[in-house]
Protein backbone atom coordinates (compact mmCIF):
# COMPACT_ATOMS: atom_id res chain seq x y z
CA UNK A 1 0.00 0.00 0.00
CA UNK A 2 1.40 3.35 -0.79
CA UNK A 3 2.15 5.46 1.71
CA UNK A 4 -0.87 8.48 2.28
CA UNK A 5 1.21 12.16 2.66
CA UNK A 6 -0.83 14.14 4.89
CA UNK A 7 -1.82 17.63 3.76
CA UNK A 8 -0.87 19.88 6.58
CA UNK A 9 -2.59 23.16 6.99
CA UNK A 10 -4.81 22.22 3.72
CA UNK A 11 -7.94 24.22 5.22
CA UNK A 12 -7.15 27.67 7.14
CA UNK A 13 -8.36 27.52 10.53
CA UNK A 14 -9.10 30.84 12.27
CA UNK A 15 -8.38 31.27 15.53
CA UNK A 16 -10.75 32.86 17.93
CA UNK A 17 -9.17 32.88 21.35
CA UNK A 18 -10.40 36.19 22.71
CA UNK A 19 -7.65 35.69 25.49
CA UNK A 20 -4.65 36.25 23.34
CA UNK A 21 -2.19 39.13 24.23
CA UNK A 22 -3.29 40.44 20.75
CA UNK A 23 -7.05 40.12 20.43
CA UNK A 24 -8.39 42.89 23.14
CA UNK A 25 -9.24 44.94 20.23
CA UNK A 26 -10.96 42.14 18.83
CA UNK A 27 -12.96 40.53 21.62
CA UNK A 28 -16.36 41.83 20.30
CA UNK A 29 -15.66 40.74 16.93
CA UNK A 30 -14.21 36.80 17.95
CA UNK A 31 -17.25 36.79 20.73
CA UNK A 32 -19.70 37.03 17.46
CA UNK A 33 -17.39 34.81 15.62
CA UNK A 34 -18.24 32.28 18.09
CA UNK A 35 -21.54 32.71 17.71
CA UNK A 36 -22.34 32.20 14.41
CA UNK A 37 -23.28 29.85 12.17
CA UNK A 38 -20.49 29.47 10.43
CA UNK A 39 -18.35 28.62 13.76
CA UNK A 40 -18.01 24.81 12.07
CA UNK A 41 -16.39 26.22 9.13
CA UNK A 42 -13.84 28.38 10.85
CA UNK A 43 -12.33 26.35 13.24
CA UNK A 44 -12.52 22.78 11.75
CA UNK A 45 -9.56 20.59 9.49
CA UNK A 46 -10.26 17.19 9.21
CA UNK A 47 -7.24 15.53 7.87
CA UNK A 48 -6.50 15.24 4.30
CA UNK A 49 -4.44 12.84 2.40
CA UNK A 50 -2.39 14.18 -0.87
CA UNK A 51 -3.74 11.31 -2.85
CA UNK A 52 -7.32 11.09 -1.70
CA UNK A 53 -7.60 15.00 -2.62
CA UNK A 54 -6.23 14.47 -6.27
CA UNK A 55 -8.08 11.31 -6.34
CA UNK A 56 -11.42 13.27 -5.42
CA UNK A 57 -10.56 16.36 -7.78
CA UNK A 58 -9.46 13.81 -10.81
CA UNK A 59 -12.67 11.80 -10.39
CA UNK A 60 -15.27 14.66 -9.72
CA UNK A 61 -18.01 15.10 -12.29
CA UNK A 62 -21.31 17.39 -11.94
CA UNK A 63 -24.67 16.53 -13.06
CA UNK A 64 -26.85 20.15 -13.50
CA UNK A 65 -29.75 18.23 -14.51
CA UNK A 66 -30.33 16.15 -11.08
CA UNK A 67 -32.85 17.44 -8.58
CA UNK A 68 -31.36 18.74 -6.81
CA UNK A 69 -27.99 18.86 -8.65
CA UNK A 70 -25.36 16.91 -7.45
CA UNK A 71 -21.07 16.35 -7.09
CA UNK A 72 -20.04 12.83 -7.39
CA UNK A 73 -16.35 11.38 -7.35
CA UNK A 74 -14.73 8.68 -6.31
CA UNK A 75 -11.69 8.42 -3.44
CA UNK A 76 -10.43 5.42 -2.36
CA UNK A 77 -12.54 2.94 -4.30
CA UNK A 78 -15.62 4.95 -2.48
CA UNK A 79 -18.37 6.43 -4.41
CA UNK A 80 -18.84 9.83 -3.02
CA UNK A 81 -22.45 12.22 -4.41
CA UNK A 82 -23.34 15.27 -2.39
CA UNK A 83 -25.88 18.22 -2.52
CA UNK A 84 -25.64 21.95 -1.30
CA UNK A 85 -27.81 20.66 1.27
CA UNK A 86 -25.17 17.97 2.09
CA UNK A 87 -22.75 20.39 2.54
CA UNK A 88 -25.51 22.43 5.38
CA UNK A 89 -25.57 19.52 7.55
CA UNK A 90 -21.76 18.37 7.29
CA UNK A 91 -20.92 21.80 8.43
CA UNK A 92 -23.46 22.68 10.40
CA UNK A 93 -24.42 25.52 8.61
CA UNK A 94 -27.73 26.55 10.62
CA UNK A 95 -31.24 25.74 9.67
CA UNK A 96 -33.08 25.00 6.50
CA UNK A 97 -35.12 28.19 6.31
CA UNK A 98 -31.54 29.70 6.55
CA UNK A 99 -30.04 28.28 4.09
CA UNK A 100 -32.87 29.32 1.69
CA UNK A 101 -31.80 32.59 1.63
CA UNK A 102 -30.30 34.15 -1.32
CA UNK A 103 -26.71 34.19 -2.56
CA UNK A 104 -26.39 38.10 -3.55
CA UNK A 105 -27.74 40.93 -1.38
CA UNK A 106 -28.79 44.01 -3.15
CA UNK A 107 -26.55 46.84 -3.98
CA UNK A 108 -28.22 49.34 -2.44
CA UNK A 109 -27.83 47.49 0.98
CA UNK A 110 -24.43 46.54 0.07
CA UNK A 111 -22.99 50.01 -0.26
CA UNK A 112 -24.84 51.19 3.14
CA UNK A 113 -23.26 48.69 5.09
CA UNK A 114 -20.20 49.89 3.52
CA UNK A 115 -20.78 53.48 4.52
CA UNK A 116 -21.71 52.14 7.85
CA UNK A 117 -18.05 50.01 8.02
CA UNK A 118 -16.34 52.83 7.36
CA UNK A 119 -15.19 52.09 4.11
CA UNK A 120 -13.44 54.94 2.25
CA UNK A 121 -13.29 53.84 -1.62
CA UNK A 122 -16.41 54.35 -3.58
CA UNK A 123 -18.46 50.85 -3.91
CA UNK A 124 -17.34 48.46 -6.62
CA UNK A 125 -20.39 46.31 -8.09
CA UNK A 126 -18.22 43.00 -8.12
CA UNK A 127 -15.45 43.46 -5.32
CA UNK A 128 -14.56 44.76 -1.84
CA UNK A 129 -11.06 45.99 -0.92
CA UNK A 130 -10.50 45.11 2.56
CA UNK A 131 -7.35 47.78 3.55
CA UNK A 132 -10.57 50.04 2.63
CA UNK A 133 -12.35 49.04 5.71
CA UNK A 134 -11.96 50.41 9.22
CA UNK A 135 -10.73 48.18 12.31
CA UNK A 136 -12.88 45.09 13.67
CA UNK A 137 -14.56 45.15 10.28
CA UNK A 138 -11.38 44.48 8.29
CA UNK A 139 -10.39 41.64 10.60
CA UNK A 140 -14.08 40.12 9.81
CA UNK A 141 -13.36 40.71 6.06
CA UNK A 142 -10.08 38.89 6.76
CA UNK A 143 -11.63 35.67 8.25
CA UNK A 144 -14.79 35.73 5.72
CA UNK A 145 -11.57 35.82 2.59
CA UNK A 146 -9.53 33.37 4.33
CA UNK A 147 -12.29 30.62 5.77
CA UNK A 148 -14.92 31.04 3.69
CA UNK A 149 -13.31 31.82 0.62
CA UNK A 150 -12.94 30.06 -2.42
CA UNK A 151 -9.14 31.27 -3.04
CA UNK A 152 -5.49 29.77 -2.87
CA UNK A 153 -4.16 33.29 -2.84
CA UNK A 154 -5.51 37.23 -2.68
CA UNK A 155 -6.50 37.69 -0.08
CA UNK A 156 -7.12 41.37 0.13
CA UNK A 157 -10.58 41.51 -0.91
CA UNK A 158 -13.84 39.72 -1.51
CA UNK A 159 -16.19 38.35 -4.31
CA UNK A 160 -20.08 39.77 -4.60
CA UNK A 161 -21.11 36.27 -3.14
CA UNK A 162 -18.94 36.22 -0.24
CA UNK A 163 -19.43 39.63 0.76
CA UNK A 164 -23.16 39.29 0.73
CA UNK A 165 -22.50 36.07 2.98
CA UNK A 166 -20.68 38.14 5.49
CA UNK A 167 -23.49 40.73 5.49
CA UNK A 168 -25.90 38.36 6.31
CA UNK A 169 -24.43 37.32 9.32
CA UNK A 170 -23.71 40.50 10.65
CA UNK A 171 -27.37 41.33 9.86
CA UNK A 172 -28.49 37.72 11.29
CA UNK A 173 -30.04 37.58 7.53
CA UNK A 174 -31.08 34.26 5.53
CA UNK A 175 -28.22 33.15 3.29
CA UNK A 176 -27.43 29.76 1.25
CA UNK A 177 -23.61 29.29 2.42
CA UNK A 178 -24.14 25.58 1.58
CA UNK A 179 -24.89 26.99 -1.93
CA UNK A 180 -22.10 29.44 -2.06
CA UNK A 181 -19.80 26.35 -0.86
CA UNK A 182 -21.30 24.12 -3.75
CA UNK A 183 -21.18 26.82 -6.35
CA UNK A 184 -17.01 26.63 -5.56
CA UNK A 185 -16.62 23.16 -6.11
CA UNK A 186 -18.35 23.46 -9.46
CA UNK A 187 -16.54 26.21 -10.26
Amino acid sequence: MAQREFINKHNVVINLDATAPAAEPFHQILTFLMRSRVLQVLTNSPPLYLTYLQQFWNNISYNASAQPPVIRTTVHNTEIAFTANDLRRILSLGTEAQENGPTKISATLRSGALRRMGYVGAPDSNRVVKSLLFGQWRYLMHVVITALGAKKAGYDEINVKLFSGMLSLVYNKPYNFSRYFFDAFVE
